[in-house]
């Protein structure tokens, strides 16, 4: 993944970074469930008990950026006495849908549950005959991210890159 953008209409922007940064959590906390959150059950327990065996989203994997837009599309946009429309948790659920979209057009096949890790997008292929990329080319990468096209970026200082919105 190398860039994300987010428009969010959320009405009167009380506190502008506050509600950049709420974007920006909630846009990476979607990017981590749609690619490696996953309760694991057995027949009496949560067995996902540690960040082995749930694992989340790693500095590693961030976007090289997150592009935030907040609109106020009211009408009479300067009336304070309009109340905010909330913001923040609407970000998740597209996030992950376009994730899942992204998966489709490089592959060819459609998953319908999260996360979409290689096992399962490599499974997919296989029962749709292969897909539009070979197996090969899906398991030369290790991260699931890079299904989808995107190159893997060095790092070279900690937390991410954000570009000026």
């Amino acid at each position: 993944m190398k860039r994300l953008v987010c428009a969010h209409d959320c009405g009167l922007i009380v506190n502008p970074e506050g509600l950049r940064r709420s974007i920006e959590g909630v846009m990476l906390h979607a990017l981590s469930r749609a690619l490696w959150e996953e309760v694991q059950f057995d027949s009496e327990k949560v067995t996902s008990v540690d960040w082995v065996s749930h694992p989340s989203l790693r500095h590693s994997d961030t976007p090289e950026a997150i592009d935030v837009v907040m609109v106020n599309a009211d009408p009479n946009p300067n009336r304070a006495d309009l109340p905010p429309y909330g913001a923040g948790e609407p970000a998740h659920k597209p996030l992950i849908a376009a994730v899942a979209n992204a998966v489709y057009d490089a592959t060819g096949v459609r998953l319908r549950r999260v996360p979409f890790r290689k096992e399962r997008v490599l499974a997919a292929l296989r029962a749709a005959g292969g897909g539009r990329l070979s197996l090969q080319m899906c398991c030369r990468s290790g991260r699931s991210r890079r299904l989808a096209g995107a190159s893997a970026h060095p790092r070279t200082r900690s937390g991410l890159r954000r570009s000026a919105a």
